[in-house]
């Protein structure tokens, strides 16, 4: 297991302010990965109940959450073309990254980042950003110097801008929104690592 960490970070739960900590992000073994897929779970309800646009819809309960991870992650996970990295903050995990390898032999530079979830609890304390540069690390490491992502949000995509991404267009009724019958935009993003 490869861990980054970021500087400590300074937040508040519910206007109190906490000692600072170190967010530590790791990239998970497939063992590891069985053992923390009720937290992971509970992430992925937690972001979606918050209106993450990430393939869900509500209602949705924390038995579809862990299939998710169990069905759809898992085995590429095990077999390598997926790295699922989690990053923990006061030793609670506090947020989770994908990166997926799964690649055709022209496409081996390129490498997609989805699925980065943060806990709501542990949101503007750094977690995201950790999890962002730890996944370029890993990118480096693969030799993968193109990374694309997808995002609904506006404080996502100014996370992924102050990182260096910048806005490929935007597709329109790309996916159903999370609470009604209506369709959101997506943003296409991308970053160069070559260029730092």
């Amino acid at each position: 297991m490869r861990t980054g960490s970021a500087p400590r970070a300074t937040f508040s739960f519910s206007g109190e302010i906490m000692e600072a900590q170190t967010i530590i992000v790791a990239a998970i073994d497939p063992a590891a990965l069985a053992k923390t897929v009720e937290r992971l779970a509970q992430i992925l309800q937690a972001c979606v109940h918050e209106g993450a646009s990430v393939g869900f819809v509500v209602p949705f309960e924390r038995n579809e959450a862990r299939a998710y991870w169990l069905d759809r992650v898992a085995a590429p996970h095990a077999a390598g073309s997926k790295l699922v990295l989690i990053a923990t903050l006061g030793g609670d995990i506090a947020g989770t990254a994908q990166l997926d390898l799964d690649s055709m032999p022209s496409k081996r530079h390129h490498a997609e980042v989805s699925k980065v979830l943060v806990d709501p609890a542990f949101r503007r304390a750094g977690v995201g950003r950790a999890l962002m540069q730890e996944i370029e690390r890993h990118a480096d490491r693969e030799g993968r110097w193109l990374l694309t992502l997808d995002t609904a949000g506006d404080a996502a995509e100014a996370l992924y801008r102050s990182l260096g991404y910048s806005l490929a267009g935007a597709i329109p009724n790309y996916a159903r929104n999370a609470f009604e019958e209506s369709y959101d935009a997506t943003r296409l993003m991308y970053k160069d690592l070559r260029r730092g």
